[in-house]
């Protein structure tokens, strides 16, 4: 199972609706990937050396390696194969629509019109995949530790630029949702500006908020923002 390439962009293939086929050189093997145009729009030109996260996807005829310029980005585009109806190429076009967080953001907040923006997805489809994805990203890894016993995976709590104390004990859940956030790929601004949303709740409303709610809540808010 190939999980990473490290290579030179060798040439480009073909190039499809939402999808590019490239060759990238490692080691004197050329390995033919499925990449979304958005990718490939930020490699640049041939002969560059680039790093591809890699998603092998084996069939009975056939195996075919999709290639990310990000964790994150596979990860998605995982999720969206855990979808009924889902196969590659679609998933590749949801990924060709925009950035990771904008579509978790879409999904989470039952924003059809977006979801309904990617050819081949019409309402019915939207309607499913938010009911089929909207509780698997509100309960991923960085979520579901906030009620166990295991350590928190937060950073510095300081880069948040936020005070712990306007959260009245509620800072452990605030952190994660931030965490969740920074994963998402927003930046310490747009992350202390949803965090905010909640500051401004009183202790008695935040203490019934899960932190799915929590999270849910801060992406609401920076739709908002855009």
């Amino acid at each position: 199972m190939i999980a990473s390439l490290n290579g030179n962009l060798e040439e480009v293939i073909s190039v499809a609706d939402a999808t590019a086929q490239v060759s990238l050189a490692v080691s004197g093997v050329g390995y033919r990937v499925t990449i979304s145009k958005k990718t490939l729009e930020q490699l640049g030109r041939s002969e560059t050396a680039i790093s591809l996260k890699i998603y092998t996807h084996i069939r009975e005829s056939a195996i075919s390696l999709y290639g990310f310029l990000s964790s994150e980005e596979r990860s998605f585009f995982e999720l969206l194969l855990t979808a009924n109806g889902v196969g590659p190429s679609l998933a590749m076009s949801f990924l060709a629509l925009g950035d990771v967080s904008n579509l978790i953001s879409a999904i989470v907040n039952s924003d059809l019109e977006v979801l309904t923006k990617v050819p081949g997805v019409g309402k019915k489809t939207a309607q499913r995949l938010v009911i089929e994805l909207g509780e698997k990203l509100a309960k991923t890894s960085w979520l579901m530790s906030a009620d166990s016993n295991v350590g928190i995976p937060v950073s510095d709590p300081s880069s948040f630029v936020f005070h712990a104390a306007d959260f009245a004990g509620f800072s452990k859940e605030v952190f994660l949702v931030g965490e969740a956030l920074k994963s998402l790929g927003y930046g310490t601004e747009e992350i202390k500006g949803a965090l905010d949303v909640l500051a401004r709740l009183g202790g008695e409303e935040l203490s019934v908020l899960s932190t799915e709610d929590m999270l849910r809540m801060s992406l609401q808010s920076l739709v908002r923002q855009r």
